[in-house]
């Protein structure tokens, strides 16, 4: 099944049409309120709820919180995701609700 990413701005997709990259995909944390709001706000997305078969993909972490083995992604306990590009002028839209 391809996974997707949910980050805003990110069309990054993975499955087997997609071998030429290095790339995981992160469950969010789902059973931490606290880590996951973090996430969300980091996100833009703070009113947004994921579902756990949503992920981030491994390009929003810093390399060193990530411990990646054959595609999936293993975070360390206190991993926020910290590296998103949205547009300077960008305006948050309920988008998806």
């Amino acid at each position: 099944t391809p996974r997707y990413c949910t980050a805003i701005c990110c069309k990054n997709s993975g499955g087997p049409n997609n071998k030429d990259r290095k790339l995981s995909f992160c469950p969010f944390p789902l059973h931490n309120k606290d880590r996951l709001e973090k996430w969300l706000k980091n996100m833009k997305r703070d009113s947004w709820i994921p579902s756990k078969y949503q992920f981030l993909c491994s390009d929003h972490f810093t390399p060193d919180s990530l411990d990646i083995g054959w595609g999936i992604c293993s975070l360390k306990q206190t991993t926020i995701p910290t590296i998103f590009s949205l547009p300077e002028d960008y305006q948050l839209l309920e988008w998806g609700q």
